[in-house]
């Protein structure tokens, strides 16, 4: 197993690697989905101008992917977009999930922000993903430990909701509920959308889920954006914490 990580690849792909490629992440994809949603890195005309990835591979079969944005915001900053994971049923118990995105994330902080702090988006309705990202990245809001958000955290997640909604897969017609960083019905009625007593999609920790599941209503169908920050210090204080 291989994992390869993957910026600036509209640069380097010609046509015929382009789509042979997208194809191998749309067979991923349809494994992983009941309808194989057309947007970020599975949209047929993707051009890779925006993404930064991450790839696993079987030798050369595509196993699994996470997939993030590099976007602007409306002060004119940069941030990354977390959140399109796959991987094939075949592989999953692997650990390739945190694996994929955890490769992305340190590698994409190493190449463009060493001793800085990269911003980022990230969009769910799985609470197991919330509480994760609130639990082990920096200045995550909302979270237990960053209950307001600062003016940068309200940039970001007004810069997702007015200008980029094609590409985090938000309908025009969702609310969104800024006191609660929440799209309201969001998932309702499509592959994204969770209930609230499904175990698979809960933490361990019942406190986060209880937390999480107070700030939105999954029955509903809504999703939560949470904005924060990381660093190559929030790698290290993981590892030796």
């Amino acid at each position: 197993m291989k994992i390869k990580y993957y910026q600036n690849l509209g640069k380097n792909l010609d046509e015929k690697t382009r789509k042979k490629f997208i194809r191998g992440l749309r067979r991923v994809g349809e494994r992983c989905f009941s309808e194989l949603p057309e947007y970020q890195c599975l949209s047929l005309d993707c051009d890779f101008k925006r993404h930064v990835i991450t790839v696993a591979y079987d030798g050369r079969r595509i196993v699994g992917f996470s997939s993030a944005l590099r976007l602007i915001d409306e002060w004119g900053e940069p941030f990354l977009h977390l959140g399109l994971t796959c991987v094939h049923p075949d592989y999953r118990g692997k650990g390739l999930t945190h694996k994929m995105a955890g490769r992305l994330m340190l590698e994409y902080v190493i190449r463009n922000r060493l001793f800085g702090r990269v911003w980022f988006s990230n969009i769910a309705g799985v609470v197991s993903s919330l509480a994760n990202v609130g639990k082990n990245l920096d200045e995550v809001y909302p979270s237990p430990g960053y209950l307001w958000p600062s003016k940068r955290h309200d940039a970001i997640a007004n810069t997702i909701s007015k200008r980029y909604r094609d590409l985090v897969h938000i309908g025009d017609e969702c609310e969104f509920d800024q006191n609660n960083y929440v799209f309201r019905q969001s998932a309702k009625g499509n592959m994204w959308e969770k209930a609230s007593n499904d175990a698979r999609y809960l933490h361990r920790d019942e406190g986060l889920n209880t937390f999480y599941l107070d700030w939105m209503d999954l029955d509903d169908g809504d999703e939560m954006i949470q904005v924060g920050s990381y660093s190559i210090f929030t790698f290290l204080r993981y590892l030796f914490g």
